[in-house]
């Protein structure tokens, strides 16, 4: 059954809701001497029980997709040996420090960008770099995410002799008005040999699809979930369009009406419903709030999600430009361009933008509706503030969530209303700072849609 406006839990939805946390916004941040802050950070030799991950950017790609968020440039052919290179030098350096040192790596995560744009070569220079300094757990997942244009058996080959074990491509829509607009050139040949060649050399094999799309009807939805679920690849990330995340000249298109406009928030969380109902009737289990594993799956579980949407003890480092790395007490970027990137590293200086010292001990709580589920044990740990508490009884009486003798879990109809708790549950400096960085985009992109739940289609 359908929300209506009668039975809205929110007025409104989130502008934005994919975003590292703790959000930096209008928080105090170090540009000038944020090298040196994170270097100092690296150099204690901090042991910690959560989990510990990798994520590394490679920011080229032949083709861009007019709704991605991700630093990337088609103008790689003369960079691309340098920042392999650069990234090379990066890894020893990040790995030698006494924070890393020795630590076991639960997963990486290679990212773009389109990191198959390597060589198999490079490929190979890259893993060898990361196995030989890194200290990987025995279960450890390796994700390469990889472009349908650009998935060939020689570099997924190169990829499993390093160690690679989960792959993932993005599809976004089978529907050929959208992949138009979104400039996505991948024929269907092409998407059916990827998923053929993770299927075969992974243990698992991951697509990802869009939706919320301009002017996008529930029939087309259905069409794209039935089609992806056809493919059989081990688990789909189905992720909401976040307009205000996309490109500006894309945003600009609908505001000069050359594009339909967005889904209006209430049927945004009906398409949420759609979705979440149709796979989970079609043989998947959501593990995540974005991701549905097939129950008959090799290998069931995301444990890169685990770590970003992880506790106030779950570590990420990111390497190469753009990245993003949270850990205790400090969350810091690297830079964003690739010529000041690489002639950081070459001088032996950590490539990093900016730093923020904060200790999130409410993460994993914030995060909480993303994963769906959080232990009481867990949040016990923290001796959080009461603040956080009354949230969670005020979100148990609009019945987002339930709560057992161990955990609380998100309720059925809480799951379409992800964004909404979770920003429901961030402190009020932190709601401050996102609603900053909210302003500061809208205003950059020229860009404000509808987002009263109250407001319906004529």
């Amino acid at each position: 059954m359908n929300l209506n406006i009668n039975n809205m839990p929110f007025d409104e939805i989130p502008a934005l809701w994919n975003f590292f946390y703790p959000v930096t916004g209008n928080l105090e941040t170090t540009k000038d001497h944020a090298p040196a802050l994170v270097k100092d950070y690296l150099n204690e030799d901090t042991n910690t029980e959560g989990l510990t991950s990798l994520y590394l950017h490679i920011p080229f790609c032949d083709t861009i997709c007019t709704f991605c968020p991700f630093i990337k440039t088609t103008k790689y052919a003369e960079n691309l040996v340098p920042y392999v290179d650069a990234l090379v030098k990066e890894i020893k350096k990040l790995s030698s420090t006494p924070r890393l040192k020795g630590r076991k790596i639960d997963s990486i995560y290679i990212g773009g960008g389109t990191p198959s744009v390597l060589k198999p070569d490079q490929i190979k220079r890259l893993g060898e770099a990361i196995t030989s300094n890194f200290d990987l757990a025995d279960d450890y997942e390796w994700t390469f995410e990889c472009a349908a244009l650009t998935t060939t058996e020689d570099r997924v080959k190169a990829m499993t002799e390093v160690g690679v074990n989960r792959g993932s491509f993005g599809v976004q829509t089978f529907n050929q008005k959208f992949k138009k607009m979104f400039n996505l050139q991948w024929s269907d040949e092409q998407v059916q040999h990827t998923r053929d060649l993770m299927m075969h050399y992974f243990n698992a094999c991951n697509m990802d699809l869009l939706y919320h799309l301009p002017g996008q009807t529930s029939a087309e939805i259905l069409e794209d979930l039935h089609k992806s679920i056809a493919l059989n690849t081990s688990s789909i990330d189905v992720y909401p369009l976040e307009y205000l995340a996309a490109e500006k000249n894309f945003l600009s298109k609908i505001n000069k009406n050359r594009y339909p406009t967005p889904p209006l928030p209430l049927e945004k969380i009906n398409q949420n419903k759609l979705i979440y109902d149709t796979l989970n009737q079609s043989g998947y289990f959501q593990n995540y709030v974005y991701t549905f594993t097939k129950k008959d799956a090799k290998y069931k579980r995301f444990k890169f999600s685990e770590t970003i949407y992880g506790n106030y003890e779950d570590e990420f480092f990111a390497l190469g430009i753009g990245g993003h790395s949270t850990f205790k007490g400090l969350s810091y970027d690297n830079v964003g361009d690739v010529k000041t990137y690489i002639e950081m590293v070459n001088k032996d200086i950590l490539p990093i933008g900016r730093a923020m010292k904060y200790h999130a001990y409410e993460r994993g709580l914030i995060f909480f509706p993303k994963k769906m589920r959080i232990g009481k044990k867990q949040l016990a740990k923290y001796n959080l503030d009461t603040y956080y508490y009354q949230k969670l009884n005020e979100l148990e009486s609009k019945n987002m969530i339930y709560q057992t003798a161990d955990e609380f879990i998100l309720t059925d109809e809480g799951k379409v209303w992800f964004a909404n708790i979770m920003v429901e549950l961030m402190p009020p400096e932190q709601r401050k700072a996102l609603e900053y960085a909210v302003g500061s985009m809208q205003e950059a992109k020229d860009w404000k849609e509808e987002s009263k739940t109250t407001v319906i289609s004529t």
